[in-house]
C-alpha cells in the first residue's frame, strides 16, 4: 500500500488503510502521492460472459464452417453472438449487473428458441445453454452482493 507523509504533522500513513485521513491529526492526506482509485472488479461476471463468447466461437462459428454447404446467414448470426457476448464481457468490468442482465436475457431467449426449434429436446447445445443460464444467475447474484458491500468513500 502507498505510504503518504502527512503535510501537517509529518507522520507516515497508509493512504488506503486510513481512507485518506491522517489518524494522528485528522488532516486530509494528499492523494497525489497515493495510488489511484482501484478499478471496479466484476467478480465472475466478466469471465462467465467471456466463456459464453468462446463457446459461441468454438461450437457455433467453427461448427458452421465445417458444414457443407456453408450456412452463411447462420455464420453471421454466430459472429454477432460472439461479438455481443465478448462486448458484454468487456462491459461487465465496469457495470457487471447490467451486463449480466443483458446476457441473461439474450441467453434465455436463445435457449427457448433452440429448444423449440429442434426435434431432439435434450441435446448437448440445450444442456450447455442451461449450464450458462445457471452461471449467469450465479454471476448476477455475486454482482448484486458485491454492490451491496459497504465500500469506503474514495472521493
Amino acid at each position: 500500500m502507498p505510504v503518504v507523509k502527512c503535510a501537517q504533522c509529518g507522520t507516515e500513513n497508509d493512504f488506503l488503510e486510513n481512507l485518506g485521513k491522517c489518524p494522528a491529526c485528522g488532516a486530509k492526506l494528499s492523494p497525489a502521492l497515493a495510488s489511484p482509485r482501484p478499478s471496479v472488479t466484476a467478480g465472475p461476471a466478466s469471465g462467465v460472459l467471456f466463456a459464453i463468447a468462446v463457446y459461441w466461437f468454438l461450437c457455433g462459428g467453427l461448427g458452421q464452417l465445417t458444414r457443407e454447404p456453408h450456412g452463411w446467414p447462420a455464420l453471421v448470426a454466430w459472429v454477432v453472438l460472439l461479438v455481443l457476448f465478448g462486448g458484454l464481457s468487456r462491459w461487465a468490468r465496469r457495470h457487471p449487473i447490467l451486463a449480466v442482465i443483458v446476457g441473461l436475457v439474450v441467453q434465455a431467449a436463445l435457449t427457448v428458441v433452440g429448444y423449440l426449434a429442434t426435434s431432439v429436446r435434450i441435446n448437448p447445445g440445450f444442456l450447455a445453454s442451461i449450464i450458462f443460464l445457471g452461471l449467469l444467475v450465479w454471476a448476477l447474484v455475486d454482482a448484486i452482493r458485491w454492490r451491496d458491500i459497504e465500500r469506503p468513500n474514495w472521493e
